[in-house]
């Protein structure tokens, strides 16, 4: 009988219009109160974009936007204080391609340190215009996170002429906060004197609905 009641919640949902990268993704909307919820804007976020550069050594993360949570500002837990690890990637692997951004990259939830802990869990993404919108489910979700829980979240891609490239913007607790266009980097800070707006952060929305 569940079975049935979230087919037709994954139906109704669709009707709705509401964005998910896939069926499964639409059942589990079932789990969502309680959630964190992370939107990640970006410059531009095209529908479609290279993967397997011929640059980028097999196995490497290609692109990748993250989020590391301090859920409790404690920094003798998790790996160096960080509890969680929330990510939307892509490695290398096989021959270039021009793909769906949503269809091709991964999404999951690391639970810190990783991977000595072994623990991961599938997180709901989707694409909403410009936004990355992450949703864990609620199976690793902490009871009682401290209201100033810390965070960071990153953009990377691994460039053809400087290695890794970032932007990176962090803070504290729920809110929603801008970040300056244009202010990628590489290496250990350095200004990258190329732009590539599908990393470049412009604003963050982070929320946890504390109990």
């Amino acid at each position: 009988m569940k079975a049935w009641i979230f087919v037709v919640l994954a139906a109704a949902l669709i009707v709705l219009g509401l964005p998910s990268c896939g069926l499964f993704d639409l059942i589990q909307y079932r789990q969502y109160m309680g959630d964190v919820f992370i939107r990640i804007t970006l410059a531009n976020l095209p529908e479609e974009l290279t993967f397997n550069h011929a640059h980028v050594p097999t196995g490497e993360s290609e692109y990748n936007w993250f989020v590391v949570i301090d859920t409790d500002n404690n920094g003798a837990t998790g790996d160096s204080g960080n509890d969680i690890r929330i990510n939307f990637y892509y490695k290398k692997r096989g021959l270039p391609t021009t793909d769906s951004v949503i269809e091709t990259c991964l999404h999951d939830t690391d639970v810190l340190p990783y991977p000595e802990s072994g623990i991961w869990y599938e997180t709901a993404a989707y694409i909403e215009g410009d936004s990355i919108i992450l949703r864990p489910f609620s199976l690793w979700s902490p009871a009682g996170w401290d209201a100033g829980y810390t965070w960071e979240i990153y953009g990377t891609y691994y460039t053809a002429n400087y290695g890794r490239a970032h932007d990176a913007i962090s803070g504290n607790g729920n809110t929603v906060l801008g970040d300056p266009p244009g202010d990628l980097l590489y290496g250990t800070g350095t200004p990258l004197p190329e732009y590539y707006e599908f990393i470049d952060i412009v604003e963050i929305e982070i929320e946890y609905p504390y109990p």
